[in-house]
């Protein structure tokens, strides 16, 4: 129930019951950049090299695709701003309506693949932090996964409607969805374990050492070079912080 002194209770449930923190406002702001950069950046191709060049798009793609997956999650269809929107505009530009869940799940899908095409691969990939094919293709695969399991069981839900479904899938659309979502899933999931580098974390695991597998465990969290790490958030004070420590640690200790 998301409740206990150990894990800050108090705000651990106004975030459950809050709508505060709805992602929205945020999301748009981000899109927008994503989109300036794929509308701007080809004026400016003879400035980088072609490698440089698709990295740099691939990411504009991943951003757009990871920010309408996490819309999805939360609101199934969203408004598919795709463009740069200049304000002032008019209604029409302005006021864009909500696509259906399933367009939304396939301009996620779309996006993931524009992103994989383009970005450069792990080893090639110059920053740590930063997206590469395979972390585009682990988030594809979870999205798909997400996107499958919506369209499938959400047939049970009673008075499934046609049309413009903002939620859910359509009757006559949700079984050809779910197949073809789980199926790139499945793709993408094989793909990132036969060619992307990554490994489960058994740096110090031995099979007949109880102690070794213990400080295995410890150290699979806190090995920043963990070859099981797809993709870390940094925190580097001070571009980007957190309160984790503090805030969830116990009022007595607090």
């Amino acid at each position: 129930e998301g409740t206990g002194e150990a894990v800050n209770r108090d705000g651990i449930c106004a975030a459950f019951t809050g709508e505060r923190t709805a992602y929205w406002g945020d999301a748009f702001k981000l899109l927008r950049d994503a989109n300036y950069l794929l509308e701007t950046l080809p004026k400016y191709r003879g400035s980088f090299g072609e490698v440089t060049y698709n990295h740099y798009l691939g990411e504009a793609y991943y951003v757009r695709a990871t920010v309408f997956y996490a819309m999805a999650r939360r609101f199934g269809g969203v408004p598919l701003v795709t463009h740069v929107i200049d304000y002032p505009a008019s209604a029409s530009e302005l006021e864009v309506p909500r696509a259906s869940e399933e367009e939304t799940w396939n301009q996620v899908l779309s996006d993931y693949d524009n992103a994989i095409a383009l970005l450069m691969p792990k080893l090639e990939a110059s920053k740590t932090g930063y997206a590469n094919r395979y972390i585009a293709l682990a988030f594809k695969s979870e999205a798909m996964l997400y996107a499958g399991s919506v369209a499938k069981y959400n047939e049970t839900v009673t008075g499934r409607l046609t049309g413009v479904r903002v939620m859910g899938f359509d009757s006559k659309t949700w079984e050809a969805a779910s197949k073809k979502y789980f199926t790139e899933a499945y793709k993408a999931a094989r793909e990132v374990m036969a060619n992307g580098g990554y490994s489960l974390y058994k740096k110090k695991w031995s099979a007949t050492n109880r102690e070794a597998q213990y400080q295995n465990m410890v150290d699979m969290f806190s090995d920043l070079s963990s070859p099981e790490n797809i993709y870390v958030k940094e925190y580097v004070y001070p571009t980007l912080t957190h309160g984790y420590d503090a805030y969830s640690s116990t009022f007595y200790f607090r």
